[in-house]
């Protein structure tokens, strides 16, 4: 696509609830698994927008998941920088619910974003 800035758009999920577990077995007894302290962590996302050219970032850190209303702050961000320093960006997402539901898609058509779709069930 010539004349557009390319950004990769994804998503990752952190979570750091511990499940190790400790087991033991006493000499002729059965095995007794013991559970670790469990520590109700609230997961953490983050999706970014990369610039594969030059490494330019732009990302979003919420708790829980992610909907379609944070795909389309994340790419208003990116396009309102460009709008201030020009050029022109398109989007290569995965197809994540979040990335293209029809609320993203309807709102890409009416504000005319370039958006790539990388193919069904690809990594």
């Amino acid at each position: 696509m010539k004349g557009y800035t390319i950004y990769q758009i994804d998503e990752t999920l952190f979570n750091a609830k511990s499940t190790r577990k400790k087991a033991h077995a006493p000499k002729g007894k059965r095995l007794v698994l013991l559970k670790q302290p469990y520590h109700n962590h609230t997961p953490v996302s983050v999706m970014g927008a990369i610039n594969s050219v030059n490494g330019q970032t732009f990302h979003l850190v919420k708790y829980r998941y992610f909907k379609s209303d944070h795909t389309i702050m994340l790419v208003k961000r990116v396009i309102d920088w460009h709008k201030e320093n020009g050029g022109k960006p398109a989007f290569f997402m995965d197809n994540c619910s979040c990335h293209v539901s029809k609320k993203c898609m309807n709102w890409y058509a009416e504000n005319g974003v370039e958006i790539i779709k990388n193919v069904p069930y690809c990594p």
